[in-house]
């Protein structure tokens, strides 16, 4: 199956061209993403914090060598840089950096140089904070205000007015109480009950009882708890591990343990957390210090084998008899992590899927795997399977 149009009548490629490459930013928001993990998971002065706070240090670097500032878009499920996505979070959750940053009202995050050096350490203890915080305390506007930047500037709006329609004169005045003095009431005298009465009202339980806004806020803190993918952080902190630790002992049983992961994370049907693993298993095998070759060997074989006809088809066949379908972007972030080769495998399986509903997901993600790789597509048609 041929991609629906060209590569180059895309809206991507409508974009004008970033002054320089988007990976650079991707790579520093993802590092910081790390970070800001790392603060929320360990003490200040533990190693595996530390390396990553310094990882993400390094990550600007290569941005300043092109700019002296970098200035995101915020929406509620992306940060946007030159009109191209940066980072993508569908989830609206404290999890989520652009959630956390929208819900407060930024709407443009402006980075000067040397941010990272003089207020970055700040700035992820402002973000951790705010993911825990109550409605009674500091939003992020207030945290930032109090912090006083001067390296990191940002744009924001009034969430209570954001989309409210202005009031005209009969609404405002509508909305004015007006107090009668000949209507205002004697103040209630007090009833003196006989001796060994109760007056229930002595024994009011409203100081004891949370009122409806405490109420919601409770209901909203467990359903994101019960909502947050805690896989997620398992191999964030796996991987961490492996890259802080370089005894060899200790990662090869990092290494065992996310083979044995990534096949329950295929079992429940996880397929981001899956794009997830083997995105980040390909970037500790080259970022980690004294590596062996047999462990980033077995490291990146992970995206090799997901990639092999035997385990994509085994994942492609439990996606049709499946009753959930998965999403959209989950299956697109999934297809991204896998090697060429896989594309004869989807092809092939086209044909041979029962349900309408996969098919389609599985042609949109099949399309942008192809728009990626032309040249793999040429190399198909002339193969000999009819149904490739």
């Amino acid at each position: 199956m041929l991609p629906s149009a060209p590569p180059s009548t895309s809206p991507v490629d409508d974009r004008p061209a970033p002054p320089f490459p988007v990976a650079l930013v991707e790579e520093m928001l993802r590092m910081f993403g790390r970070a800001v993990r790392a603060h929320q998971l360990y003490l200040p002065n533990n190693p595996t914090y530390l390396r990553a706070l310094e990882q993400a240090r390094a990550a600007f670097l290569p941005i300043w060598a092109q700019a002296d500032e970098l200035v995101i878009e915020v929406t509620d499920t992306q940060l946007r840089w030159e009109g191209h996505p940066v980072l993508n979070e569908p989830d609206k959750t404290t999890d989520a950096l652009p959630w956390v940053l929208y819900k407060d009202g930024i709407r443009e995050l402006r980075l000067l140089r040397d941010v990272e050096q003089q207020e970055l350490v700040n700035l992820i203890g402002i973000l951790t904070r705010v993911r825990k915080t109550s409605p009674d305390e500091d939003d992020l506007l207030t945290l930032l205000w109090e912090q006083e930047f001067a390296f990191v500037r940002y744009r924001y709006v009034d969430v209570l007015l954001e989309g409210a329609p202005p009031l005209d004169a009969s609404e405002a005045a509508s909305t004015q109480r007006l107090v009668d003095p000949l209507q205002v009431q004697e103040p209630a005298t007090e009833t003196i009950l006989p001796a060994g009465v109760v007056n229930l009202d002595d024994f009011d339980a409203t100081l004891y009882f949370l009122d409806e806004r405490e109420v919601e806020y409770l209901r909203d803190a467990i359903a994101d708890e019960y909502a947050t993918d805690l896989r997620g952080n398992v191999v964030g902190i796996l991987l961490d591990v492996f890259e802080a630790q370089a005894d060899p002992a200790i990662r090869d049983e990092i290494v065992g343990v996310l083979d044995n992961l990534l096949v329950h994370l295929l079992t429940a049907g996880q397929l981001r957390t899956v794009a997830e693993l083997l995105r980040e298993v390909t970037l500790a095998a080259n970022r980690a210090r004294d590596v062996t070759p047999q462990q980033r060997e077995t490291l990146l074989s992970l995206p090799n084998r997901m990639s092999e006809p035997e385990a994509l088809s085994q994942l492609l066949q439990s996606l049709d008899e499946r009753a959930e379908l998965p999403e959209q972007g989950d299956l697109n972030d999934l297809f991204e992590q896998l090697r060429v080769g896989a594309l004869a495998t989807i092809f092939s399986w086209m044909g041979r899927l029962q349900s309408p509903r996969i098919r389609t997901l599985l042609e949109r993600a099949a399309q942008r795997l192809a728009a990626a790789h032309t040249s793999e597509l040429v190399r198909l048609i002339g193969i000999s399977d009819r149904e490739v």
